[in-house]
């Protein structure tokens, strides 16, 4: 299977990403342009929080290195929720 990146630093943050199943390698580049994967989401997990919440560049690029179930949410709907709560 091909990887799929879902976020990618340095990238604006629109999206808030979570899963309930697969595989997701972490990565980030040094400074000489090579790639260091520095962890792993395996099963469940959530990513993008704090760029979406600090309105920053994304630090990591996600990938997809398997199947699974994966949900985005808009930072504007985000906002929503929080003015409503």
């Amino acid at each position: 299977m091909r990887q799929m990146a879902l976020a990618w630093a340095p990238s604006d943050c629109f999206f808030f990403f979570f899963f309930t199943s697969g595989t997701f390698s972490i990565v980030v580049s040094n400074d000489d342009g090579t790639e260091k994967e520095v962890g792993k989401y395996v099963g469940s997990g959530s990513f993008g929080e704090l760029a979406l919440m600090y309105n920053m560049p994304r630090a990591a690029t996600v990938r997809a290195i398997t199947k699974g179930s994966l949900w985005a949410m808009v930072s504007f709907s985000k906002s929503v929720i929080l003015q409503i709560n």
